[in-house]
């Protein structure tokens, strides 16, 4: 089960946390991948961040959040 994390009088979701994270993974992900290996899956960039948060953020609720 999920439970907060306590900071000083704030408490903060589990969900909000991953999000977070799987969003600064997103953006390194966004600038360490070049433009041909993009090109490569014939998709737009747009679609492949969308695509690498969504299993970021699967990937941190299902290793952290057990």
């Amino acid at each position: 089960m999920l439970k907060e994390f306590a900071m000083g009088d704030l408490l903060f979701t589990p969900m909000a946390i991953f999000t977070i994270m799987a969003l600064i993974a997103t953006i390194i992900t966004h600038f360490i991948l070049p433009e041909h290996v993009i090109a490569q899956f014939l998709v737009q960039r747009a679609w492949l961040n969308i695509l690498f948060f969504i299993c970021y953020l699967a990937l941190f609720m299902y290793v952290f959040g057990a």
